[in-house]
């Protein structure tokens, strides 16, 4: 009988092993989910207006360095419009502008 009980625990602890290998790990990231070197979550960047210019009859802007005009595709994103603050683009069904100058808020001290 003791060895029967000797058994019993010496089983006792594979039986949470094999009933845990069945479940899902619930911290697991999706199927599909990126990561950084680092560790960090991957972040796709938006493209970056570093120029415009609006001429007679053209619009042409400098993103990620490279010359585009209306109609034009640059790292994935396609040209929309070119205005004189932005450039509008579409990227997977997404419509998004892109300023030329990035909006920065600023807290105002007022004076003692």
């Amino acid at each position: 009988m003791f060895r029967y009980w000797l058994v019993g625990f010496g089983l006792l602890p594979a039986v949470p092993a094999a009933v845990a290998a069945d479940l899902a790990d619930p911290t697991r990231p999706p199927a599909g989910y990126q990561v950084a070197p680092d560790g960090a979550p991957a972040r796709q960047e938006l493209p970056r207006v570093s120029a415009i210019r609006i001429g007679r009859g053209s619009r042409v802007a400098i993103i990620d360095g490279t010359p585009v005009a209306v109609g034009d595709s640059v790292t994935g994103y396609r040209v929309l419009a070119i205005e004189t603050d932005g450039v509008k683009l579409l990227h997977n069904g997404a419509e998004l502008t892109v300023s030329l100058r990035p909006r920065i808020k600023t807290a105002i001290r007022r004076g003692r």
